[in-house]
């Protein structure tokens, strides 16, 4: 007779190709997962804002839950000052997607969760290839 297997299997653990300190890379995938869960939704995930506090509470880009997450989590200062000022590329391309060519407000919590995946795993954001729904 067949015996079901009962243990699932185990998650790869995909490697990370972003240069960025150990800590600002478990950062972001703190903000990627809360935007795929919904914990950050729409109404307060906003591209062209770094933050901003509004009646509903804070809204702010990637790169501004990035920062306030760093800052309360106690992250280490040098980490903070790769988010906020001293961004390797890949992380400016991502904060800043100049590349559209349209209102960064246009961008939705799941558009970013696939930038952010692409950031972290191939190293850049690929915008256009996200906005269209190729990544």
């Amino acid at each position: 007779m067949y015996q079901r297997e009962t243990e699932q299997t185990p998650q790869v653990e995909r490697p990370v190709k972003l240069k960025a300190h150990p800590q600002v890379i478990e950062v972001l995938k703190r903000v990627r997962d809360d935007l795929a869960s919904g914990k950050i939704g729409a109404r307060h995930f906003d591209m062209s804002t770094w933050g901003t506090a509004r009646s509903c509470g804070t809204v702010a880009c990637i790169g501004g839950w990035a920062a306030t997450y760093a800052r309360k989590s106690g992250m280490l200062d040098v980490a903070i000052q790769q988010i906020v000022n001293e961004r390797p590329r890949a992380l400016e391309n991502l904060f800043y997607p100049f590349v559209l060519g349209m209102s960064w407000r246009h961008v939705k919590p799941e558009q970013a969760v696939r930038a952010i995946d692409n950031t972290l795993y191939t190293g850049t954001p690929r915008w256009r290839q996200v906005m269209k729904g190729n990544s």
